[in-house]
């Protein structure tokens, strides 16, 4: 396993489009870039079985622009310290996202979406939500929840091949 730090450093390395060369040895991976030369420590250890934790289906399905549900939770999680997490109230064609710190008040916005299971309500590290609302390149995304415990998913509405992960948080 390659510890993310290890992984940050050879993003900063490798330009679009740039050929990386590699190897692995006792414990160290090492990456030469363009001359550049980075060795990092393995972490010791079995990579979980992530099949485990994917669900088997999305549960129900919220559609949502992905830009919108971005720039929101952005500011919304503003309010959560760094630490807290963003509450989704996810009803018929509505889901309103909201945070709060009892220094600093309470911040509540509506998004539209298209949805049509029961009214729920789950709560997440909004960190867990920016990070693939950043990186995907689509206009609409799929947040697949099944109930405030259990494992919910992010994919784009029409690509099928990407899939994130995110666990809520407990109250």
């Amino acid at each position: 396993i390659i510890p993310k730090k290890g992984v940050d450093e050879l993003k900063k390395l490798l330009p679009k489009g740039e050929s990386l060369r590699f190897g692995i040895d006792e414990g160290t991976a090492t990456f030469i870039v363009d001359g550049t030369l980075l060795t990092t420590r393995l972490v010791d250890g079995e990579f979980p079985d992530y099949r485990q934790v994917i669900p088997k289906s999305d549960g129900d399905r919220v559609v949502l622009d992905r830009e919108m549900f971005f720039s929101t939770l952005k500011r919304v999680s503003i309010l959560t310290g760094g630490s807290g997490g963003v509450r989704l109230h996810i009803d018929r064609d509505s889901m309103i996202v909201t945070a709060s710190m009892p220094d600093l008040g309470e911040a509540r916005e509506e998004l539209g979406v298209e949805y049509r299971g029961e009214a729920r309500e789950i709560i997440f590290n909004p960190r867990y939500l920016i990070e693939p609302l950043g990186v995907l390149g689509c206009d609409k995304v799929v947040l697949g929840i099944r109930d405030p415990l259990s494992p919910a998913i992010i994919r784009p509405v029409d690509d099928e091949g990407y899939l994130y992960i995110v666990m809520p948080m407990r109250e």
